[in-house]
């Protein structure tokens, strides 16, 4: 069977995005997916969340569209590598100049963006189980972090 559509949820981690010390990165997101041949189609959007407690929360939104080859694909279906780039667009809200103790000036900016993904998936006909590096180029704020995915899979025969 050929996978036609796939919708991919992800959890995981951004290390080094924000620079407040003890903070921590966490990363969200839904990917959906259409394949032609060896051609992957996707849209992608990831919510990458500062999870320090001590200080105003930083965020990043990030909303891509992205073209995919697979370079090495399983013969019997059961898995495949794919790179993949396209255009993106951010948005968030990150710290300024300090406002007092566990306090900052607050910046929301938007720009677009190169995003890049690679992904390793096992899969099966109807799910599938990888992860996912990814990163976002831009002027205001570029991102970078990897996700442990679930895929849900239509294939038709």
């Amino acid at each position: 069977m050929r996978p036609i559509f796939s919708i991919t949820a992800g959890i995981g981690t951004s290390p080094g995005t924000f620079k407040t010390v003890g903070s921590a990165a966490l990363d969200l997101a839904l990917i959906t997916e259409l394949y032609r041949g060896k051609n992957i189609y996707s849209a992608r959007a990831i919510g990458i969340y500062d999870i320090n407690m001590e200080y105003d929360e930083e965020r990043i939104s990030d909303y891509s569209f992205l073209f995919h080859r697979q370079i090495v694909t399983d013969k019997d279906g059961a898995g495949y590598i794919s790179l993949g780039t396209g255009i993106g667009y951010v948005n968030g809200l990150k710290h300024g100049k300090p406002n007092g103790y566990a306090s900052h000036e607050e910046i929301y900016f938007n720009s677009f963006g190169i995003p890049v993904e690679s992904r390793a998936f096992l899969t099966a006909p109807y799910f599938g189980l990888g992860t996912i590096f990814f990163a976002n180029f831009n002027k205001e704020w570029s991102v970078y972090g990897i996700l442990l995915c679930f895929q849900l899979r239509y294939s038709k025969e």
